[in-house]
Parts: structure tokens; C-alpha cells; sequence
């Protein structure tokens, strides 16, 4: 389980130099054939997505939230949050994960955001993908 405040998750979820962070978080769910953070600060996610058989190559800017449409949480003591791209850097979603430091603890609120193009709209989901997402994160939900 894990042992620190929100902000050390969340550094330690975004280290670029971290060795076995790629193998830790592929481990940590089996949903996961790729997650790792690249030297330019995006994260490479290959993973199903959609009800697809078939694994989906993301890469997730963690400097751009201008097209997500889950609004932040107030409280929030850190956040990795941003635009889900295609390959050719077109906008299919994204990602609102939030971290909130509790006595002992903290807490997460792990959104995402679906491809307008297979929904009537982009879904915002804070809870049913939340056990799921959890998982990958290694978080006690």
C-alpha cells in the first residue's frame, strides 16, 4: 500500500527517470500493455479502450487541459490531468485524476474522458471506472 502524501503519488507517477515505473504500473493492472511517462513529459498509454479487443495507443499532455469536461475538484492537493492524443496529435479524450491528502492517507478522484466520436458526448466517468482505474494505480478504493 501505498505510503504518501498526494504530491509524492503524483511526482512519482510522473517521473520521467523512474526505471521501474513502467513495469510497476503495466504490473499493477493487466488492462496495461504499455503506461510510461516519455522524456518530453506525455504519457504513452497502450491499453484496450472502448469496449475494443484491440489495444489503443494514447498519449496523454499533461500540459493541456482545454478540452476536458470534467471541471477540477475543489480540495484538490494534486492532479494529473490532461488531453488523451491519437498518434497524428488529434484531441480523443483524456484524463482527470485527483488526489486529495487525508490524516495518514489521501484520497484519489480518477476521471476519464471517452472520444466524443464513440459517444453522443464526452462521458465523464468518476465511478464506475473507478475500481478499475484504481487498480492500475495500485490505490486502496
Amino acid at each position: 500500500m501505498w505510503q504518501a502524501a498526494a504530491a509524492e503519488f503524483v511526482q512519482w507517477f510522473m517521473d520521467t527517470s523512474c526505471e521501474d515505473c513502467t513495469r510497476s504500473m503495466t504490473a499493477a493492472h493487466p488492462g496495461h500493455f504499455l503506461i510510461q511517462v516519455l522524456p518530453d513529459g506525455k504519457q504513452e498509454v497502450i491499453e484496450p479502450t472502448g469496449g475494443s479487443p484491440l489495444p489503443t495507443r494514447l498519449l496523454v499532455d499533461h500540459d493541456d487541459t482545454s478540452t476536458l469536461a470534467a471541471p477540477p475538484a475543489p480540495g484538490t492537493d494534486a492532479r494529473a490531468a490532461g488531453v488523451a492524443l491519437s498518434g497524428k496529435s488529434v484531441p480523443i479524450g483524456g484524463v482527470r485524476h485527483e488526489f486529495r491528502d487525508v490524516p495518514g492517507d489521501f484520497r484519489a478522484r480518477l476521471c476519464v474522458e471517452f472520444p466524443k466520436t464513440t459517444l453522443p458526448r464526452s462521458l465523464w466517468v468518476p465511478t464506475t471506472l473507478s475500481p478499475v482505474l484504481g487498480c492500475g494505480f495500485g490505490v486502496t478504493m
